[in-house]
């Protein structure tokens, strides 16, 4: 989005950068190994004003049986890259792209506000706040400058993981005509939004001059059940899905939307919660 927009000197860090992804869809955009950025970060752009984090190697399933895992591979290459833009790029705030789905935990019966107490349930929960931890001690201590957005479920056409992304996924199987699984009754409500609305969202942030050193919800404030997604998804493509009901993950909160009153007010950002109108975007035929 930052390509069709128009914006120059934008370098995308990645463990492994799909270059072929931005050459076909975002040529003026760069690409760096991570590993190379953490040796010499300099090789960025010398003006570089904002340092938008979006790495991660989990989901909110993983690393259930070995929580520690989630520090190693997660937090502290986090903490590592902070600490080194900022080494480099003193003036460069950083946006951080939590979730808004599991740092909050369980107990929620309505729609949650930022200054709810952070109780995550899962080694992935546990990390997005704990690198949320690590930007608030750097801000005390080296007068970093930061943001962080709890984004709640994006639904978006650049998704093409099969296993990560719940919409996503099933839509998959719906296409293919497999068997969705589902963990508990089926009856947990989440906050999805358009993925175009969470870029959208990211630029308002890197626009913005001001920094609040805080955290904001990116959600549509909609609550949908699982069950009531597959109806949809089963509406929209006209088939009947399987689905294999197994007990439910203590790591799984029953209920998580979003109170997005901030960013509304604050920033004039909405996002689109209509499930149905976020389907049309999808690529279809790549599920097949």
């Amino acid at each position: 989005m930052l390509h069709s927009r128009g914006y120059s000197g934008v370098t995308v860090v990645s463990r492994n950068p799909d270059k072929e992804f931005l050459e076909r869809f975002a040529p003026s955009v760069n690409c760096v190994r991570l590993a190379d950025f953490l040796e010499a970060p300099i090789a960025l752009e010398a003006h570089s004003r904002c340092i938008v984090y979006l790495a991660g190697n989990s989901t909110p399933g993983t690393f259930a049986d070995v929580p520690w895992r989630e520090f190693s591979d997660n937090v502290a290459p986090a903490l590592q890259l902070f600490r080194q833009c900022h080494s480099v790029y003193p003036d460069a705030k950083v946006i951080f792209v939590s979730s808004g789905g599991t740092v909050y935990g369980k107990g929620h019966h309505q729609p949650i506000p930022e200054d709810a107490p952070l109780c995550p349930i899962s080694p992935y929960g546990l990390g997005k706040a704990a690198i949320e931890h690590c930007l608030e001690f750097l801000g005390r201590v080296e007068k970093l400058k930061f943001e962080i957005l709890r984004v709640s479920n994006p639904v978006g056409k650049w998704q093409n993981s099969p296993t990560q992304g719940v919409v996503n996924v099933m839509v998959r199987a719906v296409m293919n005509r497999a068997p969705i699984t589902l963990f508990g009754d089926g009856s947990y409500i989440r906050d999805f939004l358009d993925a175009d609305d969470v870029a959208n969202a990211i630029i308002k942030f890197c626009d913005r001059e001001t920094v609040s050193n805080g955290a904001w919800n990116i959600g549509s404030g909609v609550g949908t059940s699982i069950l009531e997604v597959i109806r949809i998804i089963e509406g929209y493509f006209n088939i009947k899905a399987e689905k294999l009901f197994f007990p439910a993950r203590e790591l799984d909160v029953r209920y998580s939307v979003l109170n997005c009153n901030k960013v509304n007010r604050e920033l004039g950002w909405h996002a689109n919660g209509d499930v149905a109108e976020m389907l049309k975007k999808l690529p279809v035929a790549s599920y097949a």
